[in-house]
């Protein structure tokens, strides 16, 4: 286990990886929620509400890289939070460069792979690792 991962604050319960670290889950929750919300909303990809609602979710997770690890490694992180972070993930490699970022997003996608088949997330990773 990393010494990013130990400080963000992991622990073991019957068997389970519970997530206790300093990230705010409601606040990631309420993002891809109203990213959701926008989603719907918006006239394109173009949407200026769009670009400020990706940076805002990416500097979220930049600005907390030991406890989202720690959050990706809990069985708190499910795969609307993979989903959700996945289109912003090559901006929070630009903000990083947190290899070790990468490597724990990698591994929570394999818990979800219908996920990946559905919505294409291994192709956001491989286009988040141009900016390691």
């Amino acid at each position: 286990m990393s010494s990013i991962v130990r400080k963000a604050g992991r622990k073991r319960k019957r068997g389970l990886l519970c997530y206790h670290g300093g990230m705010d889950k409601k606040k990631l929750d309420s993002l891809l929620t109203e990213g959701e919300r926008l989603w719907d909303a918006a006239t394109g990809d173009d949407d200026p509400r769009l670009a400020a609602y990706w940076d805002e979710l990416s500097s979220f997770v930049a600005d907390d890289v030991p406890g989202f690890i720690a959050f990706l490694a809990s069985d708190e992180c499910g795969p609307e939070h993979i989903v959700g972070v996945a289109e912003v993930f090559d901006e929070i490699m630009g903000k990083t460069h947190s290899r070790e970022l990468h490597t724990a997003f990698k591994e929570a996608l394999k818990r979800y792979p219908e996920e990946d088949a559905t919505y294409h997330v291994s192709e956001f990773l491989a286009d988040a690792e141009a900016c390691l």
